[in-house]
This record gives C-alpha cells, sequence and structure tokens, in this order.
C-alpha cells in the first residue's frame, strides 16, 4: 500500500494520512461488492502484490487486471 501512497502524494500533492484514508475507503467499497472469499485479494492488489491467474480459480487475473495501470 505505500507505493500507492506515494502514488497519490505526489499525484494529487496529499499528505499521507489522506492518501491512506482514501486507500482504506475505496479498499471497503470495493471488499464490500466481492464476495468474501476474495476480499483478501483486494487487500494484496492494494498492497502491490502480485495477483496471478491461478489465484481463487483464475478470479485473481480478473482483480489484477483491475487494479493494473
Amino acid at each position: 500500500m505505500n507505493q500507492l501512497v506515494q502514488l497519490l502524494q505526489e499525484k494529487f500533492n496529499l499528505d499521507e494520512d489522506t492518501a491512506r484514508q482514501i486507500i482504506e475507503t475505496i479498499a471497503g467499497f470495493a471488499k464490500e461488492r466481492v464476495p468474501e472469499n476474495l476480499q483478501g485479494l483486494v487487500d494484496k492488489a492494494l498492497n502491490g502484490e502480485d495477483i496471478g491467474p491461478d489465484s481463487l480459480g483464475g478470479m485473481g487475473s480478473i482483480l489484477g487486471s483491475f487494479f493494473k495501470k
């Protein structure tokens, strides 16, 4: 998540706390809309972890593509 925090800080001239609050709000929003067994993948994506195509029977690649540039 630190990488995403830095990106928000640089792109929008935000302080660290504000950037983290934005990310936490978006993460909560996304996790409310996916099945419980996929919520961990949202956290992984936001933390910059690779979500490979084998994650949860291919759902990882779908979520992974959502969070890629």
